[in-house]
């Protein structure tokens, strides 16, 4: 195109910039006859620049600048255009279907020229075809990154696609997981119950019951003994009835403390875990300290109670299963949380039980303490080695109280 528009108007030099839109300049993109001091000059220029290409970019029209010598606009630039040999400009804009400037065609001649109204003619109509091919190409460009964006968009959604499904498909397993072990912690559960129901008639038909026999025959023997027949007999008889009922009271009142400690409630949980430790060092040859910060004060009823029962779990396991001499169970508060520790010198768990452990927990015992922590938003974690084995149970500060129970120790 720009060899044809040189060869129409006879000129010596020519040139084709195209319009940046964005920054409203325009760039040569192909040119004819000229030098590189001439190309860095005019790299760019926009529409303010008072040059034959500036001048059609800001009115939308050819300008014909028949003597450079002659034109006041262009002085600023008669340097450049004596040194690249030229003397006359036509520039023309080349506009697209809505008016807006694509870009510049110029011509330079050696010697002052006008164009003739017929070779401005032809001149319009090859500018209108060069337009409509930049226009064409612009397009198919936009066309082009439309479908490279639309490939994109297709491939990025795809991907989308399959991580979601990917995701869900692991959120279902899981919760296909989870619900498999709801139903085995439900059995299990289920299972506990009719274990300690058999385990608490056991025991009292085993011992409280036996008791009660051996009373009912003391107080039966009471009856065939006269006041005056023999009175020593009577006495011990008594004695040995009184000693009876003490002891059947004693062992109704564990069996109610291991049901629910009432001392729980009354005094909170500091006096529980104190009856807790008390009991299990007159039960086994086990050395259990206890250490309690003064600051606890009351919780929720239910967090106490939650972290009774986990004690008590750890310590049961502790009698049956650790083989120690010494364990200890400390209670400690600041600002951030409440902490349950267990401790005991024993022989440990072995590794793989312990991952599991630590993994999904085994059995109703360490699902369950993990579960009762869970509950107020806090966790269980067990360390273990050769050692000994350490249970930690902690939870957040925003969920140790209410409005309610405020009340501290007295």
């Amino acid at each position: 195109m720009l060899a044809a528009v040189v060869e129409l108007l006879g000129a010596d030099k020519g040139n084709v910039q195209l319009l940046d839109a964005e920054r409203q300049v325009l760039a040569i993109v192909t040119q004819r006859g000229f030098e590189h001091a001439f190309l860095d000059t005019f790299r760019e220029v926009s529409c303010t620049d008072d040059t034959g290409c500036g001048r059609a970019l800001r009115l939308r029209r050819p300008i014909i600048i028949e003597d450079i010598e002659t034109d006041a606009g262009y002085a600023p630039y008669r340097a450049t255009a004596r040194a690249a040999g030229y003397r006359a400009v036509v520039s023309a804009p080349m506009l697209g279907g809505d008016g807006r400037p694509l870009g510049i065609i110029s011509t330079h001649f050696t010697a002052t020229h006008r164009p003739t109204e017929h070779e401005m003619r032809r001149l319009s109509l090859y500018v209108r075809q060069a337009a409509d091919f930049i226009q064409r190409c612009k397009t198919e460009k936009a066309l082009r990154q439309s479908e490279g964006r639309l490939r994109e968009l297709s491939d990025r959604l795809d991907s989308e696609v399959k991580a979601r499904t990917k995701e869900l498909e692991e959120r279902n397993n899981d919760m296909r997981e989870q619900s498999e072990q709801l139903r085995q912690l439900s059995w299990r559960l289920l299972r506990a119950r009719d274990e300690e129901r058999r385990h608490l008639a056991r025991e009292l038909h085993d011992s409280t019951g036996q008791l009660l026999a051996v009373l009912n025959i003391n107080l039966s023997r009471l009856q065939s003994i006269s006041a005056d027949e023999n009175t020593e007999v009577r006495n011990k008889v008594l004695e040995e009835c009184s000693t009876l009922a003490a002891e059947v009271t004693s062992q109704i009142r564990t069996v109610s403390y291991l049901l629910h400690p009432p001392l729980l409630e009354e005094r909170g949980l500091p006096s529980a875990l104190k009856w807790l430790v008390d009991g299990l060092d007159q039960r086994s040859q086990i050395s259990v300290t206890l250490d309690i910060a003064d600051e606890l004060g009351r919780l929720l009823p239910d967090l106490e109670l939650a972290l009774f029962r986990i004690a008590q779990e750890s310590l049961t396991n502790v009698h049956r299963h650790a083989k120690c001499n010494n364990a200890s169970v400390r209670v400690s508060r600041n600002a951030d949380r409440v902490s349950l520790e267990i401790k005991d010198d024993g022989n440990g768990i072995p590794r793989e039980k312990l991952a599991n452990l630590s993994a999904h927990g085994s059995g109703v015992g360490i699902t369950g303490m993990r579960e009762r922590a869970r509950e107020f938003g806090g966790e269980l974690r067990i360390y273990s080695d050769e050692s000994g084995t350490r249970i930690l149970v902690t939870i957040p500060a925003n969920r140790l109280r209410s409005p309610d129970s405020l009340t501290t120790l007295s």
